[in-house]
């Protein structure tokens, strides 16, 4: 049926642009996005003639990597004002605005019309690598491997607050209904902090993992806090308190030694293979706790239990859930090039959205509301970045790629979804963030 759906009508096929191949393998649906990369090696395959010289199929070679142009940019615009890499960017939840951080040591805000820095903010003393608005988009946080993180008024662009942590901080999290900011990241004394933004106070440290803190969230009612921590487990904290409420082993001690008995942990013990993000489902009932092994956990916040397990074939770098029905959809973004979609009870893969060949899948959004497409049925799209440059929107309830976006020249890093789900911001090794539209 997806295979069909893909491909059914003319008039399909003219609204869904580069709708890819669809194929069944092993009961799990894939959809290749490869078709274009295959295009590109081909142009690099070397075909001896006679009376060649050895040595004239490399020149031949490099010629033909000269001679083909590439991808055009298909950006709306083009922020190029940082100087080094741009690690982290969002979007305004009130304003058209966005914001980016750097390995330049700086952070700015931008104008998403008019493409105009309205604030370039400095004060760091090592890369921005953490970035993120205020719930009423009032205030910016930036977090940095100076183990610092700094507070600014949007409007004004005045720093209010640094606050100083224990840790080279690379994630943050704003709450939902105040000026509450969590954050954590590598080094440091295996904590997180938690701070009052607004009046520059630090409200508690979690302290409990043997390991960095790597990835947290808070559940959606804001009444709990979920840690992820190289150390391999998950805690769950009392905000309000600071008090631990559970821990729990979300590395799979099967999935570790399978593959050959060898475990993708870094030589840790399954039960210590790191965390790399962690994410509350809408309803806050479930929890998804990804692992550097590929595994991905699925908890109840309830009973604290892991209820399955699925099994990416690399790191697993980001996950989402997206309600469909009764239940979840799992997303998960992976090193292996593909964006999986699970279903949340059964463990059992849907699909495989796969990027290309060996093009790992380096960050995830999910929108939050669903939108119509030139004229299809509204649906809630998936956005991923990508190692070749590319940014994809895809449709996760079929697996359909909706469209794919060139204009980066190297891997994009991080991406953030417009509030009017129809575009999104996405920063790059080439030193730049680009908007592009559907």
């Amino acid at each position: 049926d997806m295979a069909a759906e893909g491909g059914s009508s003319s008039d399909e096929a003219d609204n869904v642009k580069d709708v890819p191949v669809v194929e069944e393998k092993d009961g799990v649906y894939v959809v290749d996005d490869r078709e274009e990369d295959e295009e590109y090696s081909e142009e690099y395959q070397v075909v001896e003639g006679e009376g060649e010289e050895e040595g004239d199929d490399v020149d031949d070679v490099e010629d033909d990597k000269e001679d083909v142009e590439p991808p055009p940019d298909m950006a709306v615009s083009v922020f190029a004002e940082h100087t080094d890499s741009v690690y982290c960017v969002c979007t305004n939840p009130t304003l058209d605005l966005g914001a980016s951080g750097g390995g330049d040591d700086c952070a700015m805000i931008f104008d998403l019309h008019t493409n105009q820095v309205i604030h370039k903010l400095t004060g760091h003393t090592d890369s921005v690598t953490a970035i993120g608005f205020s719930s009423d988009g009032k205030l910016l946080a930036t977090g940095s491997l100076d183990t610092t993180v700094k507070i600014w008024d949007t409007a004004n662009g005045t720093l209010l607050h640094t606050l100083e942590g224990s840790c080279e901080y690379e994630w943050l999290q704003w709450h939902e209904r105040g000026p509450v900011l969590v954050a954590g990241g590598g080094g440091g004394d295996g904590c997180a902090w938690m701070w009052h933004a607004q009046q520059g106070r630090c409200m508690t440290v979690f302290a409990g993992h043997t390991g960095a803190v790597t990835c947290g969230c808070f559940t959606p009612s804001g009444v709990q806090l979920c840690t992820g921590s190289e150390d391999g487990t998950v805690r769950v904290w009392d905000p309000k308190s600071g008090a631990p409420t559970t821990c729990i082993s979300t590395s799979s001690p099967a999935a570790a030694t399978q593959r050959g008995g060898k475990s993708k942990g870094r030589g840790k013990a399954p039960e210590e293979i790191p965390l790399t993000s962690v994410r509350c489902s809408n309803d806050g009932n479930l929890l998804a706790a990804a692992h550097l092994d590929g595994t991905v956990a699925i908890c109840n916040l309830s009973t604290y239990k892991v209820l399955t397990t699925v099994h990416a074939r690399d790191s697993v770098e980001a996950v989402d859930f997206l309600p469909m029905g009764d239940g979840q959809l799992l997303l998960t973004a992976s090193l292996d090039g593909t964006l999986g979609v699970w279903d949340s009870s059964s463990g059992l893969q849907r699909c495989a959205c796969v990027h290309g060949d060996r093009v790992g899948v380096t960050a995830l959004r999910v929108a939050r509301s669903p939108i119509s497409i030139r004229g299809r049925p509204a649906r809630t799209l998936a956005w991923t970045a990508a190692a070749d440059g590319c940014v994809r929107a895809w449709d996760p309830r079929d697996g359909s790629l909706v469209q794919a976006f060139t204009g980066h020249s190297a891997p994009a890093l991080d991406i953030a979804v417009c509030r009017d789900n129809l575009g999104v911001l996405s920063c790059s090794d080439d030193n730049t963030v680009r908007l592009f539209r559907l």
